[in-house]
């Protein structure tokens, strides 16, 4: 899948640069090639970093560095749940929903 997936990626499946709280790209799961590039392919999904180029410019944003830093905490608890397989993919969501409930509550 993965090979596939970069294949798809590199020309048709519209990848939009984050750069509020780090500089990162994601692939955008409104786009339905996307949706049913995951969902054709039996293979777990799996994530990788690598080094992308793009000709844009950097504004400076106003996000502080403690917004950033609970963004970075966030985003591993999120993906740490997310790549445990020994869960069905519905607890993974609930899991999640009660991260984001306890953190409305506090």
């Amino acid at each position: 899948m993965e090979k596939i997936f970069s294949q798809l990626s590199a020309t048709i499946i519209p990848r939009a640069p984050r750069i509020d709280f780090n500089l990162e790209c994601s692939c955008s799961n409104s786009c339905e090639k996307v949706l049913e590039t995951l969902f054709e392919n039996d293979e777990k999904i799996t994530f990788e970093e690598s080094f992308l180029t793009f000709n844009l410019p950097i504004y400076p944003n106003n996000v502080s560095e403690e917004t950033k830093n609970l963004y970075h905490e966030l985003r591993s608890i999120y993906s740490t749940i997310l790549v445990n397989r020994e869960l069905s993919l519905e607890n993974r969501l609930l899991h999640i929903g009660k991260v984001f409930e306890n953190i409305h509550q506090a």
